[in-house]
């Protein structure tokens, strides 16, 4: 056994600064503010026809959705892996 003193730990840090906040502040609003920012040139661009184009890009989601539900739900096994 030795009998060296042993150094004190420093301390953890338990709150978060300025710098952190705002990085965690941005983060959190990084998707809505891409999707204003999208929503806002598309209606710049097309102007009076923004609703009709967002319905018409809205259906292939729909699809992609409803086809992930199914396969989802289906009773197969996943990849081929035996059940």
């Amino acid at each position: 056994m030795s009998s060296a003193p042993s150094q004190p730990r420093p301390a953890l840090r338990r709150s978060l600064g300025v710098v952190d906040g705002v990085a965690i502040a941005a983060s959190s609003t990084a998707a809505t503010t891409s999707i204003a920012i999208g929503m806002g040139t598309i209606a710049t661009v097309v102007g009076l026809q923004a609703p009709a184009l967002l319905l018409l890009a809205f259906w292939p989601v729909l699809g992609i959705a409803l086809a992930y539900s199914r396969l989802s739900g289906s009773r197969s096994s996943p990849c081929g892996a035996p059940p």
